[in-house]
Parts: C-alpha cells; sequence; structure tokens
C-alpha cells in the first residue's frame, strides 16, 4: 500500500499509537453499514498519536517532527471526497488527516495520547455542550465552575 501524501490542509502522520474503541469493532461488524458504509480499500482506526511527516500547501500549526494526536472522525472518513477525505487509516504506519483535527500532544507520552482523542471527546461533551437531557426533558451537560460532579468507576 502506498504511504498518502497530504493534500492541501492536511498533514501526514507517521502512527506510534492507535486507540481502539467501540466504535472500530463496531465498523468491523458492519453495524454502522446504513449510516457509514465503508468502501474497500479500507485501513480503520480513527485515535492514534504520532509525529508529523509531511505537511500539504498551507499548513502553518505544525511542522515537520511535531508530536500530535488525533482524533480522525467517523463522518469524514467514511464520506467519500470530495466531502470528506476518505478512509481513516489510524491503524496504518502513516495516516493523512485534515490539519485542524490534529493537536500537539505537549509532553503527553504517546501511549497515553492515542488513548485521549474520543474518550476526551466524549467526556467533554457529556459535561459541558448541554446536548443531553434527562427522563424529565431538563438539559444536562452544563457543569459550570462551583458545581459538583461525581464520578463513578473513574480509578
Amino acid at each position: 500500500v502506498p504511504i498518502p501524501e497530504p493534500k492541501a490542509g492536511q498533514v501526514q502522520i507517521k502512527v506510534q499509537f492507535a486507540g481502539v474503541n467501540p466504535i472500530d469493532w463496531k465498523l468491523f461488524s458492519g453495524g454502522f453499514h446504513g449510516t457509514c458504509p465503508v468502501t474497500f480499500p479500507y485501513t480503520p482506526g480513527f485515535d492514534a498519536a504520532g509525529t508529523i511527516s509531511a505537511v500539504g500547501e498551507g499548513v502553518t500549526d505544525f511542522v515537520v517532527g511535531d508530536e500530535v494526536l488525533v482524533d480522525i472522525g467517523l463522518i469524514e472518513t467514511c464520506t467519500p471526497e470530495p466531502a470528506g477525505f476518505g478512509p481513516a487509516g489510524a491503524f496504518a504506519e502513516f495516516a493523512v488527516v485534515p490539519a485542524d483535527l490534529v493537536a500537539k500532544t505537549k509532553g503527553i507520552d504517546m501511549a497515553s495520547a492515542a488513548a485521549l482523542p474520543l474518550a476526551g471527546l466524549t467526556a467533554y461533551q457529556a459535561l459541558f455542550t448541554g446536548a443531553a437531557r434527562d427522563f424529565a426533558g431538563k438539559e444536562l451537560g452544563k457543569l459550570a465552575a462551583g458545581q459538583k460532579l461525581l464520578i463513578l468507576g473513574g480509578s
């Protein structure tokens, strides 16, 4: 398989670690085929940590050698170009992704960085976006300074 080259606005990441999430096995089993059909060839995986190995035209926030993490994204990768950008690829040696989906690790070790993107995003959305409702219809997920939060099983 040829190494993918970044297009304008994209970066190429030399993957060092990849995180495996429930969405990965759901795609493998065909559980999302109606929503996000996978076309072949397909390289699975969404969460990765590694090093920038090439940058596409117009990318200014990253340089070769930067240590980064990324949640490549389900809809973006299961949507053919030009709307999406093609197969995910976190389980490959190299992945090409839009630069705006990438963050520098800022000293987090690579193994931990690969485990963070989807789980971290899910936690953030649950705590701060107000995207959920309880059974009575009350908005959830608007945690603010001074409020208390109970985390069960957080060890």
